[in-house]
C-alpha cells in the first residue's frame, strides 16, 4: 500500500513541477525570453502555426492543357504520377524566361500525395509517398 501511495504522490509532484507558470490557452505555446534592457527572464504565449510545406505550389504548378503537354515533351513521363492522362504533376512548369529544370519539386509531390488521398487514388498516393521517401523530403520522416 505504501508503494502505491508513493507512486501516485511522486507522479502528482512531477506533473505539477512540469507545468509552466504561464498558462497558455489552446493553440499557443509558452516561450521563454529575456528582456533586452533589464535582462529579466519572462514567459509569454506565442501562437503555434502549422507548417505549410506545400505553400506556393499553386503558382508553380503547370496548368491544364498546353502547359502540361509542353512539360511532358520537355521532361517526359517522370513529370507526372499519371503520365497518360497528365494528372498529378510533380515538376515545376516552364513559364516565360524560366525554363523547366525537370527536377522533382517537394511541394509538387506533397500536393500530389494529398490530392490523391482526397480523390481516392490509393496507388498514386503510395507512388507519391515512395517518391518523396526516395528523394529524402522532410515530410516523410
Amino acid at each position: 500500500m505504501k508503494c502505491k501511495h508513493f507512486y501516485y504522490f511522486y507522479h502528482y509532484k512531477t506533473q505539477m513541477s512540469s507545468r509552466s507558470k504561464t498558462s497558455c490557452r489552446r493553440g499557443t505555446i509558452p516561450v521563454k525570453s529575456r528582456n533586452a534592457v533589464s535582462g529579466k527572464k519572462f514567459t509569454y504565449c506565442r501562437t503555434s502555426h502549422p507548417v505549410k510545406p506545400s505553400k506556393g505550389w499553386k503558382k508553380q504548378m503547370p496548368h491544364r492543357g498546353a502547359e502540361r503537354e509542353l512539360l511532358m515533351k520537355e521532361c517526359g513521363p517522370k513529370a507526372f504520377l499519371m503520365p497518360k492522362s497528365l494528372k498529378f504533376p510533380v515538376v515545376k512548369a516552364s513559364r516565360g524566361k524560366n525554363p523547366s529544370s525537370c527536377t522533382i519539386s517537394p511541394k509538387g509531390v506533397l500536393a500530389a500525395y494529398r490530392r490523391a488521398k482526397q480523390y481516392g487514388y490509393p496507388k498514386i498516393a503510395k507512388k507519391a509517398y515512395d517518391l518523396a521517401k526516395k528523394e529524402g523530403f522532410k515530410w516523410t520522416m
